[in-house]
């Protein structure tokens, strides 16, 4: 269910979206388990969501008798992770590669607006040379 690629901020809004779903299904917290089971995701990557959420104090983690359950502390701080967006090597290469044609597209049109200039003065040369030679033949 939840892409592979490791944007946090997505993956903090559906984890924390499950903790409500889970909740209200329930009547009771969820623990890590079900939460990970209702995401198609696994135990490994939840529990690296889960210590970040908790480290930015978004989730709470409580131990119980039954196991550690899970609480939404202050859901807002999601908004965190938006700011933080890596970079991955294709979006560097895609960003170069569009740099690198916008230069050749300018250069392009320089040189074809050179051309058009030189096709112009070139064109006037022309017609001064033939109004001179026409001029010179009528007596």
């Amino acid at each position: 269910m939840m892409p592979h690629d490791l944007n946090l901020y997505t993956d903090a809004h559906l984890f924390v979206a499950a903790i409500r779903i889970l909740s209200h299904t329930e009547k009771a917290p969820p623990a890590l388990d079900h939460v990970c089971r209702h995401l198609a995701i696994s135990l490994e990557r939840g529990g690296y969501i889960l210590r970040r959420l908790v480290k930015e104090g978004i989730v709470e983690s409580v131990e119980q008798a039954h196991g550690d359950r899970l609480f939404i502390k202050a859901h807002l701080n999601i908004e965190r992770f938006r700011q933080v967006r890596p970079t991955s090597e294709l979006d560097k290469a895609l960003a170069e590669f569009k740099s690198e044609k916008q230069f050749f597209t300018k250069k392009v049109e320089s040189i074809q607006a050179d051309q058009a200039l030189k096709k112009k003065e070139l064109f006037a040369k022309l017609e001064s040379q033939l109004k001179k030679e026409a001029d010179a033949q009528q007596p």
